[in-house]
């Protein structure tokens, strides 16, 4: 099922299930602009769909990413900061080290181009956010360890031994950060719910006692 299809189909059976399985969708910014669209254009049940018909339900979409997204955020706060600031040194140092790298027809590159590359800071956080996510971070490295440029110098030859170090602590590092938010979610999960079972049973027994005091200041009166 794609998610663009879930909101017509919550939309024509009306169901909780399916309404909350939208959500998730959302929350996970899965095709959320397609979800949008369709509800946007969604009439009635048993209708056909009409382009624009209720534009005003944008707000409703767009408040729930935003007020998601805040959740999220404030959650890992910390998380978040620990990742900005290995981003930031990660990224200085590969400015440092890999800034002179050069990709041409001459001298070609595996995982380095024009839009990843450490040439300046603005790029390198891009290149490091790649690498990250493990997508190619390998031909990445790869790039760095190459001998056959033209302006090789003992400060290129010391690059190439500082590389692998480079990029796999900051893999390593940023994959531990990843499960420890991971964990931090798991855990969090049963607190909250622990939580809101406690909250349950003081507002049982409060209102419990408030019954027992009316009932005595009746029998009082009485």
């Amino acid at each position: 099922m794609k998610p663009a299809d879930i909101f017509r189909i919550c939309w024509s059976c009306n169901g909780e299930a399916m309404a909350l399985l939208t959500l998730l969708a959302l929350t996970s910014k899965d095709a959320w602009l397609q979800i949008m669209y369709k509800g946007v254009d969604a009439v009635e049940v048993d209708m056909e769909p009409i382009k624009h018909y209720s534009e005003t339900k944008l707000i409703y979409f767009i408040s729930f990413l935003f007020v998601v997204s805040f959740y999220i955020i404030n959650m890992f706060v910390v998380e978040n900061l620990l990742l900005f600031l290995l981003f930031f040194i990660f990224a200085i140092l590969g400015v440092e080290l890999f800034g002179k790298l050069e990709c041409s027809q001459e001298q070609s590159c595996s995982g380095l181009s024009n839009h990843e590359n450490f040439k300046d800071f603005g790029l390198a956080p891009l290149t490091l956010f790649r690498v990250a996510t493990g997508s190619n971070w390998n031909d990445i490295m790869k790039d760095t360890l190459r001998q056959d440029d033209s302006s090789v110098t003992e400060e290129n030859k010391l690059t190439t031994m500082i590389s692998p170090i480079y990029f796999i602590t900051f893999v390593l590092i940023t994959q531990l950060v990843l499960v420890d938010i991971i964990i931090a979610v798991l855990l969090k999960n049963p607190e909250m719910i622990n939580d809101y079972d406690v909250d349950a049973e003081m507002g049982e027994e409060i209102e419990l006692q408030r019954q027992v005091d009316l009932h005595d200041r009746n029998n009082f009166e009485q």
